[in-house]
């Protein structure tokens, strides 16, 4: 099975935006969804403890 494909494999699947997306717009949207998968984990998981220090650090 192939691991990796081209990014002009994928041509066709993902419909065209009604509105031209900028490079700012597509990092935001990117940002906004690592920040909610981290909340949706973070609530499933509870929080974490702080790290403790070590004598070595």
């Amino acid at each position: 099975m192939k691991k990796t494909v081209s990014v002009k494999d994928l041509k066709g699947i993902v419909p065209k935006p009604k509105k031209p997306v900028s490079i700012e717009d597509m990092e935001r949207a990117i940002g906004d969804a690592v920040l909610e998968r981290w909340r949706r984990s973070e609530l499933r998981s509870g929080p974490r403890k702080a790290r403790q220090k070590t004598s070595s650090e």
